[in-house]
């Protein structure tokens, strides 16, 4: 079967409605996922990364990576704390905790999922620019054979999207 369609936002049968599948290819080449995109709310913003790191791959999770910053800076801006991490540790890495409000401000904290449905509920939906690459290792500067995901489809199926920003370098 092909990749999936960029507009679906249904998931598998037997996955929660975060889960974004692995785009399968063939030829040592790396895929991504699905666009994450709320099932009732609109979105009004279309967040873009490059290409999932092998770490999000492997766990089939958009920023992965406990030094990532995304969601440390998406849930101190929508008032929830990351509860999910790749060590036991739930430290912070210092250099995105010098930006962040203390932890104790924080109650809530989400895992994945939950962090993956407040970012869709404030109106923000979730996806990547390439759909597949050639790639040794994680990244960007890595990347050979790339094949554009098709972003112009998944705006034209949202047109509630105002604004495109980037979560890369």
């Amino acid at each position: 079967s092909g990749p999936a369609s960029p507009v679906a936002s249904a998931s598998p049968p037997g996955e929660e409605p975060w889960t974004s599948p692995v785009v399968a290819h063939g030829g040592g080449r790396k895929g991504s996922f699905t666009a994450c995109v709320h099932e009732t709310v609109k979105p009004h913003t279309l967040i873009l990364g490059t290409q999932p790191a092998d770490a999000s791959l492997k766990k089939h999770m958009y920023f992965a990576r406990d030094a990532n910053a995304f969601w440390h800076i998406v849930g101190a801006a929508l008032g929830f704390r990351r509860g999910f991490h790749e060590t036991a540790r739930d430290d912070i890495v210092p250099s995105i905790a010098a930006a962040l409000p203390p932890p104790e401000q924080c109650e809530v904290v989400a895992e994945y999922g939950e962090a993956v449905r407040r970012l869709g509920a404030a109106g923000y939906a979730l996806w990547d620019m390439l759909e597949s690459s050639v790639r040794k290792g994680s990244l960007d500067s890595a990347i050979k054979k790339a094949k554009a995901a098709k972003v112009e489809e998944l705006v034209a199926a949202h047109p509630s999207i105002r604004r495109i920003v980037f979560a890369t370098g």
